[in-house]
């Protein structure tokens, strides 16, 4: 419900988070040539920050723990925290 989009200075699409209202992140995408320049950090940021508009406590994801070290530092230098999840 919930689209954020980064495009680069020749018009493409070089990041975007695409979450549910509920305060979920669906999916956080960063362009193979676009990556390294902190375009996910600043996906999660303004993410952060347009759900702290809307009074929300936290913020969810879901992530391959094992197979995805750069996302899971990442959530980490963010605050973010692994746990238990059962659905």
């Amino acid at each position: 419900a919930l689209c954020f989009l980064v495009i680069d200075s020749k018009g493409r699409l070089a990041g975007a988070a695409l979450c549910w209202t509920r305060t979920f992140v669906k999916d956080l995408a960063v362009h193979p040539e676009a990556r390294g320049r902190g375009i996910a950090e600043a996906l999660m940021w303004h993410v952060f920050a347009a759900f702290r508009a809307r009074d929300a406590a936290h913020v969810d994801l879901k992530t391959n723990t094992v197979e995805n070290a750069a996302a899971v530092r990442l959530y980490e230098r963010l605050g973010m925290f692994e746990v238990d999840w059962e659905g």
